[in-house]
């Protein structure tokens, strides 16, 4: 894997939370009437020695997803594929830098969220609800140490990916599903977009109007290993 760059990036339980990561392995049935239309989940469970395992997943409405592809401007797929020189790759990270820097000057909701690194952080758990989504991600490694970051995206929708992709991706699940890189950018409405590369192709991002973020403590035993 080419060089890379460790950059930057916002509590729960908050009632009404529908979707969950946690998910993964149930049927999911999409909406034929609205298409277009973001798919909330919530999954029913009862005590195991009640009725049995989890039962069907129900489906409802809310806000649209957004269906434009999310692209990396900074760190593509050329970036971290190795078709682009050592010098190509110092240059983006310096342009990414600089906008970085500027990003933190004009827009002070970001500050928390710019100076984490999130390079090769793990996901824990993720919430969608109809204009939020929350994560909790394992950040560090053995030397630094590591932490739980929960960042929740409000006044949010996905870009490039819907939720049932989202399930299907396993992040909260596999072992080899690592954020490779991200990247913060203003957009032209006046909200923001965080953006993801995972391992081994994944994209996607998250547009938000405000984000919350929160460190809580962890252990290496938090991680999980492939």
């Amino acid at each position: 894997m080419p060089r890379l760059l460790a950059t930057l990036r916002a509590s729960w339980p908050v009632a009404g939370t529908v979707v969950t990561g946690a998910i993964a392995a149930t049927q999911l049935t999409g909406c034929v009437s609205h298409p277009s239309a973001g798919t909330v989940y919530e999954k029913r469970c009862e005590e195991a020695d009640r009725r049995g395992p989890c039962q069907d997943v129900a489906v409802r409405h809310t806000a649209p997803v957004s269906q434009e592809r999310a692209t990396m401007k900074w760190f593509t797929f050329a970036f971290h594929d190795g078709r682009l020189p050592d010098r190509a790759q110092d240059v983006v990270i310096r342009d990414y830098r600089r906008h970085l820097r500027d990003l933190r000057r004009t827009a002070l909701v970001l500050r928390a969220l710019a100076e984490l690194n999130l390079h090769d952080a793990q996901v824990q758990r993720w919430h969608l609800t109809d204009a939020q989504f929350r994560w909790s991600l394992l950040i560090g490694d053995l030397e630094s140490g590591y932490q739980l970051v929960d960042i929740s995206y409000r006044a949010a929708s996905l870009v490039g990916i819907d939720a049932r992709a989202l399930v299907a991706a396993q992040l909260d699940t596999s072992a080899d599903a690592e954020l490779v890189s991200d990247e913060l950018d203003a957009l032209d409405d006046g909200r923001f977009e965080h953006r993801f590369r995972f391992w081994p192709e994944l994209e996607f991002g998250v547009a938000f109007g405000q984000v919350d973020v929160t460190l809580l403590s962890a252990s290496s035993q938090d991680r999980r290993m492939s």
